[in-house]
């Protein structure tokens, strides 16, 4: 156990300066504390701030070497010569098509054939997804803290008419070329502008006694307030 939180608390510290990061306590809202600072499902949370249930979209899946994600390889254990890592992008929209999340997950290749499936697959929230499949996981999170929204697009509504769909996101410089990737139709968004600020939460997810993931999900600043409290209110990291 102490090996484990020193590991713990030396993953934070690296974690640190990868962003403005000023944690969970130095936002006014109470919910976004709550929300940044929670350890448990992020998919549970946010379907109980929006009032209705979510769903991933834009959902791409990469192979990537560990040289591309050296800071987050080092994290999950995997050498510069080791296995490849899966790089999972998608976005949690509401049934409207508004988009409440931006979320991108970086896990070591090497993993059993039916989480490599949940992995790539568009038709539940990764958290839950992984949950049904009878795996237990745990989160320790790393950093959190303020970054940009920039969304280029939302999806459409369900049920609603499917115009052409969009780019994927860029991947990595020298990316291979997606194993898996289904973007979601998409229409314009008028707000918040982009390059808002946005708060954002990045933690490891644990397989067991070994690291899986590291996940990190960036919060639409429209939903989630990024708005930071004065420095006399500001609460305990």
């Amino acid at each position: 156990m102490t090996t484990e939180v020193t590991w713990t608390e030396n993953a934070r510290a690296a974690w640190a300066d990868a962003r403005t990061t000023g944690g969970a306590g130095d936002f006014a809202s109470p919910l976004t504390r709550m929300l940044l600072s929670s350890e448990g499902m992020t998919t549970t949370l946010l379907e109980a701030w929006a009032g209705r249930p979510l769903r991933p979209t834009a959902v791409a899946l990469e192979r990537a070497r560990p040289a591309w994600w050296p800071r987050e390889a080092e994290l999950l254990r995997v050498p510069e010569d080791g296995p490849e890592l899966l790089v999972r992008r998608s976005r949690l929209v509401t049934p409207e098509g508004d988009a409440l999340s931006r979320n991108r997950i970086v896990a070591c290749g090497d993993m059993p054939t039916e989480l490599r499936r949940v992995m790539g697959d568009a038709s539940a929230p990764l958290g839950p997804a992984l949950q049904a499949a009878g795996t237990g996981f745990r989160r320790t999170l790393l950093a959190a803290g303020t970054d940009r929204w920039a969304p280029l697009e939302n999806v459409v509504p369900e049920g609603g008419a499917r115009p052409e769909a969009a780019e994927p996101e860029a991947a990595e410089p020298g990316a291979a070329e997606p194993e898996a990737a289904e973007p979601g139709a998409v229409r314009a968004e008028a707000a918040p502008p982009p390059g808002a600020g946005a708060a954002f939460k990045t933690y490891l997810l644990w397989h067991g006694e070994e690291p899986f993931a590291v996940v990190t999900e960036v919060f639409n600043p429209d939903f989630v307030p990024a708005l930071r409290a004065r420095r006399a209110d500001r609460r305990p990291r």
